[in-house]
Order: C-alpha cells, then sequence, then structure tokens
C-alpha cells in the first residue's frame, strides 16, 4: 500500500526488512518453502530497486532469484517450481533487455516462453493457456527489437488467437481484458508492417472491448484501460484522418485520466493524467499551433517536475526530462531559439545524468536523442561550427549502441545519427566532405528496408535516398541527380498509394516537388510543370481535409513554387495570382499564430509578391513590398539573434538595396548593400563556413558594383579583387558546380575591369568600349570559360542568372570583336547569345532585357559594318522596342535607351537618313537627360555627348 500511495522509494526499507527476514528464515530451516519464500523476498526487493535506482542496480537480485527458482525446480520438477522458474526466467530476461539490450535477453525470453508452452501442453488448463500466451507475446516483443515487426508478426497473431480462445471459453473479465490487450498489440504490430488503414479494426475492437468492460466494472483501474484505448484508436485517426477528426479522442482521454487522478492521487495517476495532457497538446499543436498548444505542455511539465521531485526515481526522472523537452521544443516555436535553450539543455542534462547512473542502453540512447537536440539548437543561434561536435556526439553514441545491439531499432538510429552529422559537415566543410555521410545513411537505410519491408523502412529509404541525390546535385549537378530524386519520387508513390494516410500523401507531395524541381533544371520549365501542378494538388487536397496550419503552409508554399513556373513560362502576369494567394495564406497564418516561423514565412511570401509585382508594375510599385519584407526580416532578427535570421535580415536588406537602386539610382542603395555586407561579413566571421563565405564574397560584389556606379572603376577595384579572391578560395576548397561557376565568372569579371580600368567615367558608353590590347587577349582567354557557364546554364535551367551572365559573356566578346574590326566574328557571337537567351531564358526580367537589347545593338554595328544596311535597322529597331517594354525599368534602363538611339542615328545618318537620324537623337537626348539625373557612371558624359551633338547636327563617326 505504501508504494501505491506514495512511490517505491518509500516502500524500499520494508521490502529490504522482508528480505533480511526470509533470508534469516531460509538459512535457519532450509526448506524448499523457506528458500520459495527468500525468493519471493528477493524478488520484491529487486523490483523496488529496479524502481527507485534503475534496472542494472536490481540484476544482482533478479539473477539471485533466477538461481534459486531454477534450483527448487530441478529438486521438485513439480508445474508450480517449473512455472515460478519460468516466471524468474522472463524477470531476469527484462532486466537483461533494459541494461544491455533485446539481443542479450532474447535466449531468457525463449526459454521462459519454452517452459510455458511446455506447461500449457502438460496441463491445458486456462491458467497454463493464458501463461503461454503471456510468453509468446514477451517472445514476440523481443523478436521485433531483434529482427523487425515483420517477423515479429505470427507471435502476436499467435498471443490474439489463444487471447480470443480463453476469452470465447471463459468469458470473464480477465479474459476480455486479455484479449482486449492482445488485439491491441496485433493492431500495434500490423500498423508497423502494413500501415495504419489495415490496423484500424484492431485499435476499434480494442477501444470497444476497454469501453464495455469499463461499463462493466467502472473501476479506476478498467477507466483508465479505456482511456489508453481511447488514445491508441485516435492515434491511429489521426494518422488516416488527421489531426482535427482524432482531437475528439486525445480530449477523451486526457478527461478520463483527470478523473481518475483526481479520484486516486497516486503517482501513477498523475503521471497518466501528464501523458494525457502532452498528448492533447500534441494534437492542439498540429491542429492550432504553438501558442494554442504550450498551455498543455506547460502543465505536462508541471505534473512531471512534480513526480520528479516527490519519487526521484529514474523512470521519473526520464518523464521530467521528456517534458521539459517538449515544453522547449514549442517555447522555441513561438519564441525562437533564445527562449527554448535553457530547455533543451536542461534535458540534455537531466538525460546525460539517467545514462550515467544507469549506463543501459535505453538511458545511452536517450542521451544521444538529448545531445542531438541541443546540438540542433545550438546551431540555430551559434551556426554549425559550434553545434558539430554535440551532432559528432550523438553519431558516436547511436554508432556504440548499434554495434552492440545490432537492432533494426538501432541501426535505424545510427543512420539517422550519420545524416545529421552528414548535414553539419556539409554547411561547415561543404559538400565534398559530406558525401561519404549520406552515401553511408543510404546504405544503412537500404539494407534496413530490405531486411524489414516495412512501410516506416521504406519511407526512411526515400528520405535517404533523396538527401543522397540532394549532395549529388551540389557537387555534380542536377543530371546525375535525377535518378536518385525519381526514385525518391517512386518510393513515396508506392507508400501513399498502399497506404493513403494524411502523411503519406504529404511525402509523396514533397518527393513529387524534389522530382519536378531536378527536372525544372536539367529540362527546362515546360517538362516540369506538371509536376508541380501535382505538387499543388497534392497540398491543397490535404489542406481542404486537414485544415491545419501545418497542411495551410505547405498549400502555400506549393502555390509558390507553382506560380514560379507559371511565371518561367507564361510570364509574370499570369503568375501573379498564385503569388498574391501564397502570400494571403502565409498573412493569415502569421496572424493566427504569431510565431517566428511563420512571420518569417510571411516575410518570403511578401517578397515573391514584391518580385512579381516589380515584373509587371515595375520597381516603383512593388518598393512597399520589399520595405515590408526587409521590415518583417529586421524584427525577427532583433528579436532572434540566430545565423539564420541574420542571413535572412541581410538577404532582405539587399533586395530593398536592388530596388531603391532601380527607381533612384545607385547614389541612394548605397547605404543598404553596405549594411548588406557589413551583415554578411559578420556572419562569415562568426561561423566560418562555406556558405557564409559565399554568401560575403556575392555582398562584395554587389557593394563593389554600385560603388563603382558612384564612383568609378578606381574606387570599386578592391572591392572586385576581394570577391575574385573569396571565390577562388571556395573553388579550391569545395570543387563543385556552383562554386566553380561562380569562379569562372570571376575570370570574366577581371576582362571588364581590365577594360574599365582606365575609365573614369569622362568617356560616354566605356562599358561598351574595351581597349584593343584587353580586346585581343579576351578574345584568346574567355571562350573557355564562356563554354563553362554555357554548359552550367544549360545544366541548371530553373536559374536565370547563369543565363544573363552567359549573354553578358557573348556581348563582352562580340564588342571586342568589333573594336578589333572583327565585324563577322561580332555579328557570329552576338547572334550566339540572342539564340542562347532565347532558349535558355525562363524569364525575361529587366537585367535579361538590357542584355538581350544590347546585343541587338552590337548586331547591329557588325551588320552595319558588313554592309547588310537592311538587317541592322530591324536589329537597332528590335533593341529599341526590347527596351521599350522596360515600363518595369531598371534605374539604368536610360542608358541602354540612349546607348541604342546613339548607334541608330549614327546608322541612319549613314545611309542618309537624315530627319529620321535627327528624331533617333532626340529619344537618344531625352534618355541621357533621364539616365543623368543618377548622376552616376558615365551619365554625365552620355548626356554632354548627346548635347553637343545636337546643338552641332555633326554627322556621328561610324
Amino acid at each position: 500500500m505504501t508504494q501505491a500511495t506514495d512511490g517505491p522509494a518509500a516502500a524500499r526499507a520494508g521490502f529490504a526488512e522482508v528480505e533480511q527476514l526470509m533470508r534469516a528464515l531460509a538459512e535457519e530451516q532450509n526448506t524448499p518453502e523457506a528458500r520459495m519464500n527468500l525468493a519471493l523476498a528477493v524478488y520484491g526487493l529487486a523490483t523496488g530497486t529496479q524502481a527507485t535506482d534503475g534496472p542494472a542496480a536490481a540484476r544482482a537480485g533478479f539473477a539471485e532469484v533466477e538461481q534459486l527458482m531454477r534450483a527448487l525446480a530441478e529438486e521438485q520438477n513439480t508445474p508450480e517450481a517449473r512455472m515460478n522458474l519460468a516466471t524468474a526466467v522472463y524477470a531476469l530476461a527484462t532486466v537483461t533487455q533494459v541494461t544491455d539490450g533485446p539481443a542479450a535477453a532474447r535466449a531468457g525470453f525463449a526459454e521462459h516462453e519454452q517452459l510455458m508452452r511446455a506447461l500449457a501442453e502438460e496441463q491445458n488448463t486456462p491458467e497454463a493457456r493464458m501463461n503461454l500466451a503471456n510468453a509468446v507475446y514477451h517472445l514476440a516483443a523481443v523478436t521485433q527489437a531483434t529482427d523487425g515487426p515483420t517477423a515479429a508478426r505470427a507471435g502476436f497473431a499467435e498471443v490474439e488467437q489463444l487471447m480470443r480462445a480463453l476469452a470465447k471459453e471463459q468469458n470473464t473479465l480477465e479474459a476480455r481484458a486479455n484479449l482486449a490487450a492482445a488485439v491491441y498489440l496485433l493492431a500495434t504490430v500490423t500498423q508497423a508492417t502494413a500501415g495504419p488503414a489495415a490496423a484500424r479494426v484492431g485499435f476499434a475492437e480494442h477501444e470497444q472491448l476497454m469501453r464495455a468492460l469499463a461499463e462493466e466494472q467502472n473501476t479506476p483501474e478498467a477507466r483508465k484501460h479505456l482511456a489508453n484505448a481511447v488514445y491508441h484508436l485516435a492515434t491511429v485517426t489521426e494518422a488516416l484522418d488527421g489531426p482535427a477528426a482524432a482531437r475528439v479522442g486525445f480530449t477523451k482521454a486526457e478527461q478520463l485520466m483527470r478523473a481518475l487522478a483526481e479520484e486516486q492521487h497516486t503517482p501513477e495517476a498523475r503521471k497518466n493524467l501528464a501523458n494525457a495532457v502532452y498528448h492533447l497538446a500534441a494534437v492542439t499543436l498540429a491542429t492550432d499551433g504553438p501558442a494554442a498548444a504550450r498551455v498543455g505542455f506547460a502543465k505536462a511539465e508541471q505534473l512531471m517536475r512534480a513526480l520528479a521531485e516527490a519519487q526521484n526515481t529514474p523512470e521519473a526522472r526520464k518523464n521530467l526530462a521528456t517534458a521539459v523537452y517538449a515544453l522547449a521544443k514549442v517555447t522555441q516555436a513561438t519564441d525562437g531559439p533564445t527562449a527554448a535553450r535553457a530547455g533543451v539543455a536542461e534535458h540534455e542534462q537531466l538525460m546525460r545524468a539517467l545514462a550515467e547512473e544507469q549506463n543501459t542502453p535505453e538511458a545511452r540512447k536517450n542521451l544521444a536523442f538529448a545531445v542531438y537536440h541541443l546540438a540542433t539548437v545550438t546551431e540555430a543561434l551559434d551556426g554549425p561550427a559550434a553545434a558539430r561536435a554535440g551532432f559528432a556526439e550523438h553519431e558516436q553514441l547511436m554508432r556504440a549502441l548499434a554495434e552492440e545491439q545490432n537492432t533494426p531499432e538501432a541501426r535505424t538510429n545510427l543512420a539517422t545519427a550519420v545524416y545529421h552529422l552528414a548535414t553539419v559537415t556539409q554547411a561547415t566543410d561543404g559538400p565534398a566532405a559530406a558525401r561519404a555521410g549520406f552515401a553511408e545513411h543510404e546504405q544503412l537505410m537500404r539494407a534496413l528496408a530490405e531486411e524489414q519491408n516495412t512501410p516506416e523502412a521504406r519511407k526512411n529509404l526515400a528520405l535517404a535516398v533523396y538527401h543522397l541525390a540532394t549532395v549529388t546535385q551540389a557537387l555534380d549537378g542536377p543530371a546525375a541527380a535525377r535518378a536518385g530524386f525519381a526514385e525518391h519520387e517512386q518510393l513515396m508513390r508506392a507508400l501513399a498509394e498502399e497506404q493513403n494516410t494524411p502523411e503519406a500523401r504529404m511525402n509523396l507531395a514533397l518527393a513529387v516537388y524534389a522530382l519536378a524541381t531536378a527536372t525544372q533544371a536539367t529540362d527546362g520549365p515546360t517538362a516540369a510543370r506538371a509536376g508541380f501542378a501535382e505538387h499543388e494538388q497534392l497540398m491543397r487536397a490535404l489542406a481542404k481535409e486537414q485544415n491545419t496550419p501545418e497542411a495551410r503552409t505547405d498549400l502555400a508554399n506549393a502555390v509558390y513554387h507553382l506560380a514560379a513556373v507559371t511565371q518561367a513560362l507564361d510570364g509574370p502576369a499570369a503568375a501573379r495570382a498564385g503569388f498574391a494567394e501564397n502570400e494571403q495564406l502565409m498573412r493569415a497564418l502569421a496572424e493566427e499564430q504569431n510565431t517566428p516561423e511563420a512571420r518569417k514565412n510571411l516575410a518570403f511570401a511578401v517578397y515573391h509578391l514584391a518580385t512579381v509585382t516589380q515584373a509587371t508594375d515595375g520597381p516603383a510599385a512593388a518598393r512597399a513590398g520589399f520595405a515590408e519584407h526587409e521590415q518583417l526580416m529586421r524584427a525577427l532578427a532583433e528579436k532572434q539573434n540566430t545565423p539564420e535570421a541574420r542571413t535572412n535580415l541581410a538577404n532582405a536588406v539587399y533586395a530593398l538595396a536592388t530596388v531603391t537602386q532601380a527607381t533612384d539610382g545607385p547614389a541612394a542603395a548605397r547605404a543598404g548593400f553596405a549594411e548588406h555586407e557589413r551583415l554578411m561579413r559578420a556572419l562569415a566571421e562568426e561561423q566560418n563556413t562555406p556558405e557564409a563565405r559565399k554568401n560575403l564574397a556575392l555582398a562584395v560584389y554587389h557593394l563593389a558594383t554600385v560603388t563603382q556606379a558612384t564612383d568609378g572603376p578606381a574606387a570599386a577595384r578592391v572591392g572586385f579583387a576581394e570577391h575574385e579572391q573569396l571565390m577562388r578560395a571556395l573553388a579550391e576548397e569545395q570543387n563543385t558546380p556552383d562554386i566553380n561557376y561562380n569562379a569562372c565568372l570571376c575570370g570574366i569579371l577581371k576582362f571588364h575591369r581590365k577594360s574599365l580600368a582606365s575609365v573614369t567615367w569622362t568617356t560616354p558608353f566605356a562599358e561598351q568600349l574595351p581597349p584593343r590590347p584587353v580586346a585581343q587577349e579576351a578574345l584568346q582567354a574567355l571562350p573557355g570559360l564562356i563554354e563553362f557557364i554555357l554548359s552550367y546554364a544549360q545544366s541548371n535551367r530553373s536559374d536565370i542568372m547563369p543565363v544573363i551572365w552567359l549573354m553578358r559573356s557573348r556581348l563582352f566578346l562580340a564588342n571586342c570583336a568589333l573594336e578589333l574590326g572583327e565585324s563577322q566574328s561580332a555579328l557570329e557571337t552576338s547572334q550566339t547569345g540572342l539564340d542562347e537567351g532565347k532558349e535558355l531564358l525562363q524569364v525575361e526580367n529587366s537585367s535579361a532585357a538590357q542584355t538581350l537589347a544590347q546585343l541587338l545593338v552590337a548586331k547591329a554595328r557588325a551588320e552595319w559594318h558588313l554592309g547588310d544596311n537592311t538587317a541592322a535597322e530591324k536589329s537597332f529597331c528590335s533593341a529599341e522596342i526590347k527596351l521599350d517594354r522596360g515600363v518595369l525599368a531598371d534605374w539604368d534602363f536610360d542608358s541602354d535607351r540612349a546607348l541604342v538611339c546613339w548607334y541608330y542615328a549614327a546608322f541612319l545618318n549613314s545611309i542618309g537618313a537624315d530627319q529620321k537620324a535627327r528624331d533617333t537623337l532626340i529619344r537618344g537626348q531625352k534618355a541621357a537627360e533621364l539616365f543623368a539625373r543618377f548622376n552616376a557612371k558615365d551619365s554625365q558624359a552620355i548626356l554632354e555627348a548627346y548635347n553637343d551633338l545636337v546643338r552641332s547636327e555633326v554627322s556621328v563617326m561610324k
């Protein structure tokens, strides 16, 4: 009674005194009865010791019980003695499993089953058959732990058959309760092997049996079993129908457990209430978001903390640790990782203390997970380098457990740990350093899927295949990775067709998206459109069916991706409705949840809508959106101060600076580019990861570009040089297609810088006039670099910038050829650039339009010099038309208009079309005046040249 009311620690002294008295009697009398009583007393003390000090401390006691019972069975050989031996063998096997793992305990469970089977065959009594059923169950459970659920299913099925026969034969309360338990166990293993749909009828029968027993008995024990059955049915309902459909079940389970806790006031009842509160909080999290669920997680943590303080048992402290982590996790969702760090750290400390105290496989596994969770929050706050040691310890712990136990669960946990270490290695050292880890992860999961062939194992394989495909894409390009993405999609499609659960359909949707993304990169947006559409349809159906924050977030993302491919194929106007829906969905979620994650998602949605608004209505119309994006990201960075939040802020500052430059010119935007560079530099110094250094290199380049526009090429030289150094260092370190592409660009940009080395923006159209020595060198050196960029652009067709840089590079070569008088070469090079743009460009943004217009000017000049005046006039007109569509223009669009008119007027003048030439000059002068208002680059020189020309009406030199 003391143990039931006050816990095992309060009862321990009593068990110890009983054991001492019985030991003295056994030594004094040495009769079978006295030795039997001693064995029972030792067993009672061992059980209490296990509850207070853990299984390792209790093992010697259980071993002594087994020895005493074995001696009595050999001495007496009665059914009772053999049954007692079987029970002792089971108790020792149970504690062995906890201390040394299921493989070490299997022989004990097998002997227990053999002893009970022999007794059942010999006696054939209901009790003997019930004991056999229990023994078969325990052997099936350890078989599941060592060999997986498929190998164990026959055992669980036999248990259910035995218990069903006993219930039919006896129809007692106990027999029906045992049948209910057996039905539940078979349903559980059925879910593991065949999915929740196949198991649902079993969970429903379990709940019906327990409900009937609770109504018939109305005892606390029967009501507790009903509460557990309601919970299990709610769990499978959630898997099949979503959390909203399951919430009523979780609520009912919590109400039943609360009533029991108020009625009984025992530690067990309070623990059960805490678990029920936790489960209801978890489903609330899924249906209503973290803010609504936080109260429940906090209540569960309070209950578990009170129990741990009252009992101080290993189990109570483990339960407290789990509750602390759950509260920390929801705190992270509502308030960010800084607010959650203390909870995650306490969770790790509690689990580490338990692992040091108990040193069981279970305790070490729990420590490994706690170390992982702390590493995750460390990464969020301090970056991957600071977290790497934690991920490495997590992997070491799981590897040791897998080597020690070699069970499917242990190998699955190892595979997952290898993946997490590979992920952080990729962040710190790049994909090449991480590839071996992703490959091992995939090999481990493939072996488990082949061995077990369960839905869970096949899902894990699909995810591992995806992660390996992702790192393959980073190292070898999307074509090399496509087979992996295709296998990932095939595996997830098969699981969705087999299970048809919301989770399986969501995983299919994500796999369809991943394959569509890879297809877009290799074959272009047309080939990928059907995949993005299916992704959106699947997510829309899930959002309609579940209506949870997570499902609506997934729908919003799917709508965005479909809008993006629509923009690539049909233009921004056709895609605008999709971007607007994405923003509306994310805004509603942010208002409903108000979590950092929801606000971050809103910020991205605002940015995407602003981007398409810029494409349809121009930068002025989009500026408010970019400003809101920056404000949202700044607020998040100030509140969270994590590397991710600061990176997002830096990118938002850059986006706002870019649109500011488009509307007001480079001088107005310079402060933004400077802040972007400072933020990225601080992150690179703090994290020193390849990604952070690449981001710094790009920020340095953007600041140098705006500096060149405002202060001239000489002022920007240091920045461009640093950009090149950073990118070349990354290329030597990583050797990935992306980094090699950026390093290749550095080689091309170097010639641009050489071309402008002596320029002080006093020469009009200086960027179109490379000096002869530079032109000669470029024509020899650049074609190889340009071919690499062409290859990269062709293999990454979802990215527009490689295509723009390809066209810019062709333009530079064409201008070099014109400078050297090689008009035919200039014509062929400019036409190649135009053809590549037509083939590869998915979206014609303002940068693409400007580059295409400049290529048309180079082509027209070459045609003019070659005497093809008809073709030249057509090309000049096409260039003007291309820029006249640019009502969405960037700040320097008028520079290109002035460029077209300058050479077009000269051409018209050369063929005697004087009035047309003058009209063109006037258009050019107007463009020059508009460009000059920004007082950047060669704007003043262009305006002066136009003014002089218009005033003098002197013919433009050919």
